[in-house]
């Protein structure tokens, strides 16, 4: 039985990657950050969907970034609608804080399971890239929120500091996942030879 490829699934999502992280950039314009991050949530959950029959690790990484998708978006709501009442109570406020974080959680659930379900397949699929090394990708996302926090804490008004190291981290992961992406191209396009 042939197996599946993936790289097409990968390029789309990292382009959602690419647009998320682009709005590091765009955090002081709030239309176009909004529409980059609907742009990249919806990337990053197309190829999620056409991965989940791939790998097990692929369908819990889908139901956690659905699950983290809708708690954003029940956040927003909560947002918007104390936005048009004008007020935000405490209530609202703890809803907010709630849906955040919860879905920030999920959110590093479905990075988890699906960088682990890329280096699953390193092996079983002979792509010519280190194991574990994909991982790293994981790693970069709690370590780039660290050290953003931490620049943050110190650096306090100018954000401009915190940007660049949210966007060095990004982009390292970016980086990385190319570079699995090209080994997975590899042996798609080369399926029967030694590599």
């Amino acid at each position: 039985m042939e197996q599946q490829k993936i790289y097409s699934k990968l390029l789309i999502l990292w382009i959602g990657l690419v647009i998320n992280a682009g709005g590091v950039l765009l955090s002081d314009y709030a239309l176009p950050m909004l529409i980059g991050s609907i742009i990249s949530f919806v990337g990053i959950l197309y190829a999620m969907a056409a991965l989940r029959s791939v790998a097990p690790r692929f369908e819990k990484a889908f139901l956690h970034q659905i699950v983290s998708v809708v708690l954003t978006l029940v956040a927003l709501a909560v947002l918007a609608y104390s936005s048009y009442r004008g007020n935000l109570s405490a209530f609202a406020l703890n809803m907010l804080s709630l849906c955040m974080m919860i879905g920030s959680i999920f959110s590093l659930l479905a990075d988890y399971n699906l960088f682990w379900g890329l280096d699953e397949l390193i092996l079983s699929r002979g792509y010519p890239f280190p194991a574990r090394r994909i991982r790293w990708c994981f790693y970069l996302v709690l370590l780039g929120s660290l050290a953003a926090s931490t620049v943050a804490l110190f650096d306090g008004e100018g954000m401009i500091a915190t940007m660049l190291v949210a966007l060095a981290f990004a982009v390292a992961r970016l980086v990385l996942l190319f570079q699995y992406m090209r080994a997975v191209k590899t042996r798609e396009d080369n399926p029967l030879n030694e590599l």
